[in-house]
């Protein structure tokens, strides 16, 4: 009876293993699991992926850098040195006592020239170097179009040139006392004025005057005459004189004499406009 018993556990004590021995079953369970992944493994990854796209990055923003160069390297050559944005044709406006062709010809403008390299400046110091002409405007009208528009001096009174041996009687002076063009004959309305000096700046005055008379005034005033800046006088067409003096106060004076000229007298004196004289 005791061996019998003995071979009855015999089996199940061949079942049982040592802490920590594994055996082949053991290991056939174990060889369908997923290994677990490396963490250093995935930090690697992660970190080539990152310069994967800063080298990206650096390269995109290159490429961005040279075609910019190259469209401002290439638009600066077209505008400044190709032909394609020449100059071609020029446009005059503004004129009325001189022709366009005139003007053209003053300012000298390059045909064929770039449109970017052309100097404006000289452009129109060229054309203001025209005698009628009050000022200039030179602009570049893209692609190929040179515009100059004119501002034409417009005449405030005629300086009679007789004795003076010019070929024509009259000197049309603007507003500036710039004498610019000469005439035979003044225009219809426009006073008429002698100067008995060298001065130029007297011309000046006596625009500064003419400007400063009233329509009811100017209608009176026959012609205007000048020894001196400060003796400027006006002759009226009743055969009486207005003594006006310098161009200072003109348009004080002007009210003045406008007052002044109700009374009956052969001389009316404004050159002091605050104490009016006549006689």
């Amino acid at each position: 009876m005791p061996r019998a018993r003995k071979a009855a556990m015999s089996p199940a004590a061949s079942q049982t293993k040592p802490p920590g021995q594994t055996t082949p079953s053991d290991r056939a369970k174990g060889q369908g699991q997923p290994r677990p992944r490396s963490r250093i493994s995935d930090a690697t990854i992660q970190l080539e992926l990152r310069r994967r796209r800063r080298r990206r990055s650096r390269i995109v923003r290159w490429v961005v850098v040279l075609v910019f160069v190259a469209v401002l390297v290439t638009g600066g050559w077209l505008a400044g040195f190709s032909s394609v944005l020449a100059i071609r044709q020029v446009e005059v406006s503004g004129t009325r006592m001189l022709s366009p062709v005139a003007v053209e010809q003053a300012a000298q403008v390059p045909i064929g020239r770039p449109m970017l390299r052309t100097d404006l400046r000289q452009l129109t110091e060229r054309t203001q170097t025209l005698a009628p002409v009050e000022s200039a405007e030179v602009t570049r009208v893209w692609p190929k179009t040179i515009r100059i528009t004119v501002r034409e001096r417009a005449a405030v009174y005629a300086l009679s040139q007789a004795g003076t041996g010019a070929e024509l009687d009259y000197l049309l002076v603007d507003r500036h006392g710039v004498g610019y063009t000469s005439v035979a004959q003044p225009p219809k309305g426009l006073l008429v004025a002698s100067v008995r000096t060298t001065d130029s700046s007297v011309l000046k005055d006596i625009a500064v005057v003419v400007a400063a008379l009233p329509v009811a005034l100017r209608q009176r005033v026959d012609q205007i005459s000048a020894a001196s800046p400060d003796t400027i006088e006006l002759a009226l067409d009743n055969g009486a004189v207005l003594r006006w003096g310098s161009a200072d106060q003109s348009r004080l004076k002007a009210k003045v004499a406008v007052a002044l000229l109700h009374r009956k007298a052969r001389v009316y004196d404004v050159t002091a406009p605050g104490q009016p004289a006549t006689r």
